[in-house]
């Protein structure tokens, strides 16, 4: 009996990015086979473990989905949060917003959309002061003029596997400027689209905006994971 040791890839492919062809990968399986009878535990280099694991586990490839009220409900707080706010969509009179703090959806509400918080249905909620209020949203979005224009097209960003934060482990996209964004969050913002315009900071530890179809913005917070967690 063979075992591939999952164990020990995981634990290599979290130090670093890969983006391996399948021509190498192929050679990769065949020198990373651990504790083969008759054979003992190979030695591999960490950078192989890394394109392997990027291989055998693909991101997922997600239909192009409308940018609608129901895009911006998936940014709302999953868990619980004691803000109230995070948990609904809001409405300001010009768009719907939603934010779990880590991320920002908005997109243009219809004309005379009534102001105040919807639950995930669409329905306005009678009486949101149990709520409270809502930030202000627009100084967590960062103005165009201030950033570099990127035209990305998503198949070909490169993806660093297997990073630990938040006591789990995450895929994270890898954008021109450095930043590691949540593959996650990032493949609910762009909801299936093929390209999409991004603007970019100097500095990675900014967040970056997406302008999407439909007038859609979303905004999202880079992670930061620290090197002694990834392991």
């Amino acid at each position: 009996m063979t075992y591939l040791n999952f164990d020990r890839v995981r634990m290599e492919a979290a130090t670093l990015p890969s983006t391996p062809t399948l021509a190498t990968a192929a050679t990769i399986l065949r020198a990373a086979i651990c504790n083969a009878e008759g054979f003992g535990e190979l030695t591999f280099e960490h950078t192989d473990l890394a394109k392997l694991y990027a291989v055998l586990n693909p991101p997922k490839r997600a239909k192009t989905g409308a940018f609608d009220f129901s895009w911006v409900y998936r940014a709302t707080a999953k868990k619980d949060d004691p803000r109230g706010y995070t948990k609904h969509v809001y409405c300001d009179g010009m768009n719907y917003i939603a934010t779990d703090r880590h991320r920002i959806h908005i997109i243009p509400c219809p004309p005379g959309t009534a102001s105040g918080y919807y639950d995930r249905s669409g329905a306005l909620l009678p009486d949101p002061a149990f709520i409270g209020q809502f930030p202000d949203y627009m100084r967590e979005v960062p103005r165009t003029e201030s950033r570099t224009r990127h035209v990305l097209t998503i198949a070909e960003l490169p993806i660093e596997g297997s990073l630990y934060w938040d006591n789990t482990f995450h895929d994270a996209y890898v954008l021109p400027n450095g930043a590691l964004v949540d593959a996650t969050y990032f493949r609910q913002a762009t909801n299936g689209a093929k390209t999409v315009v991004a603007y970019l900071s100097q500095e990675i530890g900014q967040s970056i905006r997406l302008e999407l179809p439909a007038q859609a913005v979303a905004v999202i917070a880079p992670v930061k994971p620290k090197a002694e967690d990834n392991v």
